[in-house]
């Protein structure tokens, strides 16, 4: 035991090392490497930087209002005191944190099915251009799939606990477990549901386990998450209850209980009005929302605050065809994710394409979406006898599905759980593989998996001697006369890469 224990561990290191190589490769080998953003991935990138020096400063941000959560701001006002604001040391920690991911997922690989399973899942993640692009990016993701990944894993390793009554063990892994769900809310509000999802996991992953156990481990997961919540939920209530006696003359006064940000109900309605497209944009309903100017002492704002949620139902509900096309169209933006490709040159989608607003960069040639989603089903289709066992990988993906459907249809939320989709294609082509009959043919396919991971790599290097610049198109800022970065983007390749 204490021999296979120490085998994981060897791979593990060796993973996140190659990961974090990787990463840190990605970063340097394009000529954004000295900005504090991804040319791929703008997304939130001055907001959560100003959020951070903000904090720094000791000042308030947004008003005091909860809007952002507050963990990865915390986070990058770590890094930045750590560092100064020099982009590129930033980026390159945030790089190396996120490579956390990859031994995570070997973990699951090796904790559902097999070595082999979670190794090629492990590095199909390693080089995946999503991931990466995700990895160097001063984005809330860059911390909250790790965090998701760890859920996941604690949730299974908890299951086996609780199912062989291991009472120390399950209750390390549920203390483990709570403390990630506190941050991963922290982190992005809606990672708040699996408050509900992991007792429904442990239910169907361990259906024979005495309900009593998966009671009480639940309860402790949320406790422990709660604890981890509560001080920013007192924040928010003296924030806003200041906010409320400094502002007299709101219509209604905002509600002073909010456990981590009170954003939800203007995006949903921002998400869900007649002329919502499935991408951001926040000029739909109120116009000063989409300069950037978000006040609530603005009536309209505040009805948005308020009672969004209402305004967005009542459209889903009373145009059902409009909202049948809206919601198809959303998954169906969101599903672009699955067009991406692997390695620095984003191999073989290619680098012409668009990065939609508080998005990341998607590609014109959509070749990789079919060949996914058949080795997806094809995983699905081999893991069967494990379905349960691996509820929670599905279960979070389809939270991840729903707040899409409530949301806007951001390519970056299917990233999100690619590694989970890793572990059923890895699975897949290790079927596929298994079913040759020669083991020189067996051979050949693992020596080409590593011809083209060693082939990603050299890319990767060589791209360091000579990084990719870009050219740019889209929008235009009338103040600045430079492209709105938040706004669509489309990128090609520049002529001197070549």
């Amino acid at each position: 035991m204490r021999s296979k224990a120490g085998f994981d561990t060897v791979v593990c290191v060796g993973l996140f090392l190659a990961a974090a190589l990787v990463r840190l490769l990605f970063l340097t080998g394009t000529t954004d490497r000295d900005l504090p953003f991804s040319i791929f991935y703008y997304g939130d990138s001055r907001i959560y930087r100003e959020f951070a020096l903000t904090l720094i400063r000791g000042g308030v941000f947004d008003q005091g209002v909860p809007i952002h959560p507050p963990a990865f701001a915390y986070v990058l006002s770590w890094i930045i005191g750590w560092v100064g604001e020099r982009p590129f040391a930033m980026r390159a920690y945030l790089a190396i944190g996120s490579a956390t991911v990859i031994p995570m997922t070997y973990l699951l690989g090796r904790a559902l099915w097999s070595r082999a399973v979670g190794v090629t899942a492990a590095l199909l993640a390693t080089f995946s251009f999503g991931l990466c692009v995700v990895s160097v990016s001063a984005n809330a993701e860059t911390l909250y799939i790790p965090l998701l990944v760890a859920q996941a894993l604690l949730c299974i390793l908890l299951g086996g606990a609780v199912s062989s009554n291991r009472t120390v063990k399950a209750v390390s892994l549920a203390i483990a477990s709570g403390a990630v769900l506190g941050l991963g809310a922290l982190t992005r509000t809606e990672h708040l549901g699996l408050a509900v999802v992991l007792p429904v996991a442990l239910a169907i992953g361990w259906p024979f386990v005495p309900r009593r156990r998966i009671v009480l481990a639940s309860a402790a997961i949320a406790g422990v998450a709660l604890c981890v919540i509560l001080p920013w939920t007192i924040r928010n209530h003296t924030a806003l209850t200041r906010f409320n006696a400094a502002n007299p003359g709101l219509a209604e006064p905002l509600p002073t209980w909010v456990p981590v940000t009170a954003s939800g109900p203007i995006v949903f309605a921002l998400a869900n009005n007649p002329r919502a497209d499935g991408t951001f944009q926040p000029d739909t309903i109120v116009a000063k929302l989409g300069q950037g100017q978000l006040d609530l002492r603005d009536p309209e704002q505040a009805d948005l605050y308020l009672h969004g949620y209402r305004r967005g139902w009542e459209f889903l509900t009373g145009n059902r065809q409009a909202a049948a096309t809206l919601l198809t169209r959303k998954l169906a933006l969101a599903s672009d994710a699955h067009a991406l490709g692997f390695g620095l040159s984003n191999w073989p989608a290619g680098l012409t394409g668009t990065r939609r607003a508080v998005d990341l960069f998607v590609p014109d040639r959509r070749i990789l979406k079919p060949v996914f989603w058949i080795l997806l089903a094809v995983g699905a289709w081999v893991l069967r006898p494990v379905w349960r066992r691996a509820g929670i990988l599905w279960l979070i993906s389809l939270q991840v599905i729903a707040v899409s459907l409530a949301t806007f249809g951001y390519a970056r939320f299917f990233v999100q759980f690619l590694p989970f989709v890793f572990l059923f294609q890895a699975a897949a082509l290790d079927a596929l593989t298994s079913k040759l009959r020669s083991a020189v043919a067996r051979q050949s396919v693992a020596w080409v998996g590593a011809a083209l991971a060693v082939a990603l790599t050299v890319e990767l290097a060589v791209a360091n001697t000579r990084p990719l610049n870009f050219e740019a198109s889209g929008s235009v800022n009338p103040e600045t006369g430079k492209i709105a970065q938040d706004a669509v983007v489309n990128l090609t390749p520049a002529s001197n890469n070549r």
